[in-house]
């Protein structure tokens, strides 16, 4: 009686394994899989994974974010994803909501997030997805929390916005060499410091379209409101007259790599990694602008950052290191022992500072000044600066064997810098 039992049991556990569905793999505790028993069968569920790429938890952000993701599905039957972006009281303020997806995407830009407009302060990307079937894990409308695990649908993003990072900005880009210069040594790029405090630009670096980056090796001080020229080691910079005030530092690597024609962008990135700037050309998304070859694109006024192409301007005279209005003319010109600035064609600022540094017989001297104007006039003559000293009485005495005399401009509109020059003056002694 005992042998009939054991062989009826055997015979009951074998007829139901026969009638348990295959389902063609094995499954673990580590896949994407869910499932019930529900009389005799096991139904597996697969959902979608989703991952964000190109931000993580804790970054800084202060310019345009490319949001790059992975939306993959065991089955290939996406329905569709979800992307906003949440600030910290919870209200949406970016993304594009629900978007229908059907193929699966690994690491693709899906949402680009102009954060100019934007106050600073703690912010949440969440992107989640779903199957036709409607599966999502966690499977929660909304979801109360990310797991912080890549294996399920939902990844959320914490980040900061922060737009007192410093503040800098790439001005002029000579990318398209004339021909009788080589064009493996003298492309250069032009940074303005738009902010009132002093930047090292060691560990700054540009990267093109094709992902090839050029890092700042020299560790020098960017002055408020001063250029840098960055180029190689070997640039000739005897080609061009920059302003002795611009500072020159050198990137890494060698040869020509920015492209003259075709769609070309350059980032710029500070050294905790977080874009700080971003110019293109060539048609890139909208960016139309082109120079052409021996000229250069700069911003039409110096570090004004609207991340528009409307910001820049094409120089067929590319001024490195200087105001980038070069349509201004500025007139020196000595009348006995005095120095008479003007300028004409001087359309576009409303207030220039002046300082007027010499030396006479090894003492340094120094005059300081300001001339205003309404924005459309063309012309403006400062007062006359007299090369020597006066008495309270009225008498005065010029200076003898003057020599070193530069005058250093800053231009500026409502109050707002556009950008500076300097010029050295060879004064007559009689």
């Amino acid at each position: 009686m005992r042998k009939k039992l054991i062989k009826l049991a055997s015979l009951f556990l074998l007829i139901n394994l026969y009638l348990l569905p295959s389902t063609g793999a094995y499954l673990t505790d580590r896949e994407n899989v869910s499932g019930q028993f529900k009389a005799g069968t096991w139904e597996v569920t697969h959902y979608p994974v989703v991952n964000i790429h190109s931000v993580s938890d804790g970054d800084t952000v202060s310019s345009t974010l490319e949001i790059v993701a992975s939306i993959t599905d065991p089955d290939n039957d996406l329905s569709h994803y979800w992307l906003v972006v949440q600030n910290s009281l919870g209200q949406i303020v970016a993304g594009p909501g629900v978007v229908t997806q059907h193929s699966q995407i690994q690491n693709q830009l899906i949402f680009t997030w102009n954060t100019s407009s934007f106050v600073d302060g703690s912010y949440v990307i969440k992107l989640e997805a779903r199957d036709l079937a409607g599966h999502k894990e966690p499977n929660q409308a909304p979801v109360l929390a990310d797991a912080n695990i890549n294996t399920d649908s939902v990844d959320w993003v914490e980040l900061m916005v922060d737009h007192t990072i410093d503040d800098l900005v790439i001005n002029e880009v000579y990318y398209d060499v004339a021909s009788d210069q080589n064009e493996n040594l003298n492309e250069w790029v032009e940074l303005y410091n738009n902010s009132d405090e002093t930047v090292n630009l060691l560990g700054w670096k540009l990267v093109d379209k094709a992902g090839n980056a050029r890092n700042i090796s020299t560790d020098t001080d960017l002055p408020s409101h001063g250029f840098a020229l960055l180029s190689y080691p070997s640039h000739n910079w005897d080609l061009w007259t920059e302003p002795s005030s611009a500072i020159l530092a050198n990137l890494t690597d060698s040869g020509a790599w920015l492209n003259n024609s075709g769609e070309e962008y350059l980032r710029l990135f500070n050294p905790s990694n977080q874009e700080a700037d971003f110019v293109a050309w060539g048609g890139y998304d909208g960016w139309t602008i082109n120079s052409g070859e021996g000229k250069s694109i700069a911003r039409a006024t110096a570090g004004v950052d609207t991340n528009a192409v409307a910001d820049w301007a094409i120089l067929a005279s590319p001024n490195p290191g200087t105001n980038p209005h070069s349509h201004i003319l500025v007139n020196l010109k000595q009348i006995e022992q005095n120095l008479q600035i003007s300028f004409s064609n001087a359309t576009g600022f409303d207030e220039v500072k002046y300082v007027v540094s010499y030396e006479h017989d090894a003492i340094k001297e120094q005059v300081i000044g300001v001339g205003n104007k309404v924005i459309d006039q063309e012309n403006l003559a400062l007062s006359p600066v007299y090369f020597g000293t006066c008495s309270s009485g009225g008498a005065c005495t010029a200076h003898a064997n003057v020599n070193n005399v530069n005058i250093s401009l800053l231009y500026q509109k409502s109050g707002q810098v556009l950008g500076q020059s300097e010029i050295n003056f060879n004064w007559f002694n009689d």
